[in-house]
């Protein structure tokens, strides 16, 4: 489609009798054309907008989110502007139409075409105060070859862009968008090379008296051809809008396409009835041939491909126009249609179906996606019975089970489900936390069924059915029964045998070891993806704690699933995440386990890897579940320090961990020694590289997972020095002043390695302690007179009130006294979801990673084609007004907004993270986009939703 590709550039084309003329007379008739042509389109472009229309639902074809795109008026006393179907899409939208002087004036969808690619708009004439727009001339007559055209419109994005051409085919077979996407179909288009790309969607093509004689629609990206659609049906469909006559349309579910005499030969025609069509009208080249019979429509079984139509009722029908009139004039009826078949003629009677009735006009919205019945474009694709329901868009709750997005439904638990009114029976019978096994289908492989295993989701998001209204700014929504109370979890009894193993260390180790899957329905402190897996280990078996990577459970909100032994599948949910390190804890209740099987109470060990007195083995899981015992033979230790990320979000902070050479693919584990003791956690690290998130595994102390342990127990905060720290070398230390007597304090200790013989340097502040200051540069010798020899040993020695560093600045030895500072442990524990806006407090990485704390509400993430969306409220700002009231806390956002109507501005101060502030209008929208917020609770997550003004 046009608004697709993005192309920009103008070609001019001179028609060719200009070159015959004698130069003196062929510049006159240039000029006079050209003169022609600019008073032309300074009369019309008043009449052309640049449109942005905001999806708010992905819907039959129709992704959520924002695009511009060109429209025009065709009736100014109404208010009503022709632009294509592609562009309106035909799901819940918000349109804005700017006008050449920059008023900019709200649309509503007032009608869209099933099939063909257009549709209208329908704006307030009222609201324009300053431009009076005549409505454009609608003239399909004269539109013809070798027709000197302009394309103008917003092409490229642009607010008013001209582009020239002339119509070279009058009957060009419809654009191919692709086979399982939106397509045109029973119709001619035309042809022109005008170069158009994104945003020309829905100009007009206007010829040099300002008529409009076709719609622009799409784009070779290829080449410099343009496709029109004809005006004909868009006509019709306007004068039944102007009199206020609903828009019938006919189908026969039968798609034809247009062939020469000489190919209708070929297939069957009979040389009397070629004849005959000819002398009724010299100007026919062809007729019209059946390409496809939708399975399950009024022709199947009569029409088949390959017949030749010929007339239907006595009617000669030799073009699509008279053909979609004729049915269009005879919805419900039966027709008698004449065809031929392969030399033979046939007279048939057939229904004439209802074409709106075959496209989808409600969806269900339940745990995050959209689902609505399949539609004819569908079932052409497929060539498959239009039966079933479409997730247009998979949401959280078909995520977790790979269901994809496009995926016809079929089935659930053994029920058929032919149409939406099926599925929502489903729905409203359904608790949260039901299983649902799942059997659908995918375009490409219609042919073959999947299945999917499915678990029903009310407490993350609401379950609501929406159906379309026309000239309306919304659609009416209603929330969907709940059937009862969340689904429990399964006690497991004594039923269940844990598997033997023959080797010793794996039959003492993984029974500690769990699967993981960790779900995130909704974005919270910049994760970067929604679905996570990886391997625990049980540290509590009697309390139930699991410690885990934070590349498998990045932050405290979602959903976690346990599985045991490949056989015992329980929930979970976080109770810390550590703010430095790549550690994070779950808790499970042991009761639902019961006395399937014994979970080991494991030993953790603090030993170096390197120990070759002891012989290490990696115990965990391959990516494909199974499980993996793997003799380690080289050990390295290994300093990470990695970019800082784009955007705000958990980053292992400076850390030594051990490297191990040869280890396959894993989905972690733990390196345990020969008498089961673990010293490690195989942990998986995320990290920016190449403005991507690159992923590497590295054994994680046993130290560090004590120490969460020890925290979460204990109560106690953890205290940070302020700053980040890296080591150089001690050439490097020397160069800068390292006097010789610490440098021999640092060359005796027995306690480094050769490796070890290196300086800790400050190399970020983020926080500066109160009681006194650090400064980048500063190399930190020693910590309470004692010197220091790692990362972890700083850490370790922090924890305390005051600590006292020696430092080397500016080639000078001095102490500082310190007071670290206290990490907030919780985590983000609320979020808030206003305008289609993620809102939160701003977290820790923030301060660790951007060096300042910031004061406000921070944006953590904005949903495509919502009103904070359209209206430039980006993530990763903080919100520090509404309109000039100093905001501090979710709270004083929720007060200060809480009386803004639908549509009302509120205007919000924004600051970037570099200090840069701006201004920007948000109109807020509450049918689509919702107030609610999420709150960690004792007993978990709760989802609380606001009442709208």
């Amino acid at each position: 489609m046009a608004c697709s590709h993005i192309r920009i550039k103008t070609v001019f084309f001179l028609t060719s009798f200009l070159f015959l003329l004698p130069p003196s007379q062929a510049n006159d008739q240039y000029n006079s054309s050209q003169d022609r042509w600019a008073s032309t389109l300074s009369r019309i472009a008043d009449s052309v907008v640049a449109l942005e229309i905001s999806r708010e639902r992905s819907f039959d074809f129709s992704e959520q989110g924002t695009t511009t795109a060109t429209g025009f008026v065709v009736d100014s006393e109404r208010g009503i502007i022709l632009t294509n179907r592609h562009v309106i899409g035909s799901g819940p939208i918000s349109a804005v139409a700017t006008f050449q002087n920059k008023e900019r004036v709200d649309a509503v969808p007032l009608y869209r075409d099933p099939v063909h690619d257009f549709g209208f708009l329908r704006y307030d004439p009222g609201e324009l105060e300053q431009i009076a727009p005549r409505p454009l001339q609608l003239r399909p007559d004269k539109a013809a070859t070798g027709l000197d055209i302009r394309v103008v419109g917003s092409d490229g994005g642009e607010q008013l862009s001209i582009l020239a051409g002339t119509i070279a085919r009058l009957d060009r077979a419809v654009p191919n968008y692709g086979r399982y996407r939106y397509n045109d179909f029973n119709t001619f288009y035309f042809q022109a090379a005008s170069s158009t790309s994104g945003g020309s969607s829905g100009s007009p093509v206007i010829n040099a008296d300002g008529d409009v004689v076709a719609l622009n629609a799409a784009a070779n990206s290829n080449t410099a051809s343009s496709f029109f659609l004809p005006l004909d049906r868009i006509v019709s469909a306007l004068n039944h809008l102007q009199s206020g006559v609903p828009i019938s349309r006919g189908t026969l579910q039968t798609l034809f396409y247009h062939r020469p005499f000489e190919y209708l030969r070929r297939i069957g025609l009979q040389g009397e009835v070629e004849e005959n069509i000819r002398a009724s009208n010299s100007a026919i080249t062809g007729l019209l041939v059946v390409s496809q019979v939708i399975s399950g429509g009024v022709a199947e079984g009569k029409l088949l491909e390959g017949d030749i139509l010929i007339s239907i009722d006595d009617r000669a029908v030799t073009d699509f126009v008279t053909l979609e009139s004729t049915l269009d004039e005879a919805v419900g009826s039966r027709l008698n249609i004449n065809i031929e078949r392969q030399g033979s003629p046939l007279s048939l009677d057939v229904d004439v179906a209802d074409l709106h009735a075959l496209f989808p006009t409600q969806f269900v919205e339940i745990g995050g996606a959209v689902v609505h019945d399949l539609t004819l474009q569908i079932a052409r694709a497929t060539n498959k019975p239009q039966k079933g329901v479409v997730v247009a868009n998979r949401g959280y709750m078909f995520s977790r089970a790979n269901v994809p997005t496009g995926a016809v439904i079929t089935e659930i638990n053994g029920t058929v489900i032919d149409s939406l009114d099926d599925f929502i029976q489903m729905v409203e019978t359904s608790a949260d936390g039901a299983e649902w096994l799942v059997r659908f289908y995918i375009a490409g492989r219609e042919f073959t069924s999947e299945f999917g295993q499915v678990f029903v989701d009310r407490k993350w998001f609401d379950s609501r059915s929406c159906t379309r209204l026309d000239d309306a700014d919304s659609w009416p929504c209603e929330l969907l029964a709940d059937a009862s109370e969340s689904a429990d979890s399964e006690k497991h009894g004594d039923t269940i045998s844990a598997p033997s193993y023959q080797d010793k260390l794996t039959a003492k180790v993984a029974p500690a070891l769990v699967n993981i899957q960790f779900d995130i329905p909704h974005p919270l402190d910049n994760v970067y993806a929604q679905h996570f897996s990886g391997t625990g280990l049980v540290v509590g078996a009697k309390n139930g704690l699991v410690a885990v990577d934070r590349n498998t459970v990045p932050i405290t909100l979602g959903d976690a699933e346990l599985t045991f032994l490949e056989s015992i599948k329980i929930p979970a949910h976080v109770v810390f995440v550590h703010p430095l390190h790549n550690v994070a804890l779950l808790q499970y209740d042991p009761e639902l386990i019961g006395a399937a099987i014994e979970i080991p109470e494991v030993t953790l060990a603090f030993g170096s890897l390197r120990d070759e007195s002891n012989m290490f083995s990696m115990i965990g899981f391959k990516p494909n579940g199974a499980l993996l015992r793997h003799t380690i033979d080289r050990v390295d230790t290994q300093t990470l320090t990695f970019d800082t990320p784009r955007l705000p979000r958990f980053q292992q902070s400076p850390i030594d961990v051990f490297a191990v050479f040869d280890m396959p693919s894993t989905l972690g584990g733990v390196i345990a020694d020969d008498v089961g003791a673990v010293h490690s956690l195989w942990s998986s690290f995320a990290y920016p590289k190449n403005k991507k998130i690159s992923e590497g595994e590295w054994a994680l102390s046993m130290e560090v997972i004590q120490e969460a342990l020890d925290i979460y127990s204990s109560g106690k905060p953890l205290r940070l020095l302020g700053a980040k720290l890296r080591y150089v070398p001690l050439a490097a230390a020397r160069q800068v002043g390292l006097p010789d007597d610490w440098l021999q304090t640092i060359l005796q200790d027995e306690k480094r390695s050769l490796s070890g013989r290196r300086v800790l340097m400050v190399g970020q502040v983020y926080a500066p302690p109160s009681g006194g200051d650090l400064q980048v540069g500063d190399l930190v010798l020693a910590i309470d007179g004692e010197p220091v020899r790692d990362l972890r040993d700083v850490e370790r020695r922090i924890q305390t009130e005051s600590v006292t560093l020696t430092l080397l600045r500016r080639r000078q030895v001095l102490d500082v006294q310190l007071t670290p500072m206290q990490s907030d442990l919780a985590g983000t524990q609320r979020i808030i979801h206003w305008a289609g806006a993620y809102l939160q407090m701003p977290h820790t990485d923030i301060l660790l990673q951007r060096g300042a704390p910031a004061s406000g509400v921070y944006v953590g993430s904005v949903n495509h084609g919502s009103p904070a969306s359209r209206n430039g409220l980006f993530r990763n700002r903080i919100i520090t007004a509404v309109d000039g009231i100093s905001i501090q806390s979710l709270d004083d956002f929720l007060n200060a907004v809480a009386n803004k109507k639908a549509g009302e501005n509120t205007r919000l101060s924004l600051t970037a993270l570099n200090g840069q502030r701006s201004l920007v209008s948000v109109k807020p929208e509450y049918n689509f986009w919702q107030t609610f917020e999420l709150r960690n609770t004792q007993s978990g997550w709760d989802r609380i939703n606001h009442s709208q003004p």
